[in-house]
């Protein structure tokens, strides 16, 4: 779920203000990118809660 929830809610966040500031694509770039290192992060945080 982290690694398709995140991005997908940071793709849409990116897009939507894309759509309404006009900055096509950069906002969408940021957020995505945002939200996939955010996601490996949560899923590198709970490997390792499991492993210990």
């Amino acid at each position: 779920m982290e690694l398709i929830g995140a991005p997908l809610g940071g793709g849409i966040v990116g897009w939507a203000l894309d759509h309404w500031l006009g900055t096509s694509p950069w906002l969408l770039l940021t957020f995505l990118a945002l939200a996939i290192i955010v996601a490996f992060r949560n899923i590198y945080r709970i490997s390792k809660e499991r492993a210990e």
